[in-house]
């Protein structure tokens, strides 16, 4: 039987990205290639924001080889690499489950019908449509997959030493000399060494991440219910503004600060024969 059913938002973002066809990566053209040029600025911009600066405070080098100690301890070679396996086993194989199945909408999207107009036999199935419409998906969808954790593991290569160095910083400047050792103390035992080669790749634990995505559903919940009263959450704070609202000044101004001709701006013909307009103003 064909079922309608709705994936975790986490699956349904990775189901977007492996379903891209791969012959649109080939066939990039030069406005595609300037959209990304601007993507890539944008995202500069954003990360820059996290740009963390340095506080003038210098932490004392004797004090920064303490934490160093206790850094490596908690933070032992291969660590992102367990902590990439974890998640392979708790997060990701669980998901192939699902993402291995076309979604019926591109089912139909391939086959110029709506969802809507199908009445599938009881005895369909999605794997029955992809046996005609697209038998190598799974495949695909695997290989990509394959793809996408190879170079995750790669990387962790080169993100664990920053993240230890970040860490050795971090504690340095939270922790005094003798407590930095006492800590490094515990983590030389048997049990420290245990607890610190264990201590990141619990977050990726079934345990954990089980009790991450119990509480999901209570923050989606809550989410959309506040959504659903933005007018209420904005307060007095007007509406965005339309070009309509514009004054001939702020037009022109507007214009100025764009580089075009006032003339240039507001709504426009689409294309399709039809012109653009202002959203009505509710009554």
């Amino acid at each position: 039987m064909i079922r309608k059913f709705t994936l975790p938002l986490t699956v349904l973002a990775m189901t977007a990205t492996l379903n891209a066809p791969t012959q649109v990566f080939a066939q990039e053209t030069e406005a595609e290639a300037e959209a990304s040029e601007a993507t890539d600025a944008e995202l500069a911009k954003f990360l820059e924001i996290f740009k963390v600066e340095d506080d003038g405070a210098p932490i004392e080098p004797d004090q920064l080889a303490r934490a160093e100690t206790v850094a490596v301890k908690l933070l032992p070679d291969g660590s992102y690499q367990k902590m990439m396996a974890e998640t392979m086993s708790t997060v990701i194989e669980p998901m192939l489950g699902s993402i291995d199945q076309m979604p019926l909408s591109a089912i139909t999207t391939f086959a110029g019908i709506s969802e809507d107009e199908i009445s599938p036999p009881d005895d369909a199935t999605i794997k029955d449509l992809m046996e005609i419409v697209d038998p190598h998906f799974a495949d695909r969808q695997q290989a990509m997959f394959k793809s996408v954790f190879d170079i995750l593991i790669e990387l962790s290569d080169e993100v664990e030493p920053a993240i230890r160095d970040g860490l050795a910083k971090a504690y340095a400047r939270r922790f005094t000399g003798e407590e930095l050792d006492d800590i490094s103390t515990f983590l030389s035992t048997d049990t420290g060494a245990k607890f610190g080669a264990e201590s990141l790749a619990v977050y990726s634990s079934r345990e954990v991440i089980g009790a991450s995505m119990e509480v999901m559903p209570k923050f989606l919940e809550r989410f959309l219910g506040q959504m659903q009263n933005a007018e209420e959450l904005m307060g007095d704070i007007p509406p965005q503004r339309t070009y309509g609202d514009l004054s001939e000044l702020e037009k022109k101004r507007l214009a100025q600060l764009l580089g075009v001709d006032v003339e240039d701006l507001g709504p426009r013909e689409t294309g399709q024969g039809d012109y653009e307009t202002e959203a009505e103003p509710e009554s």
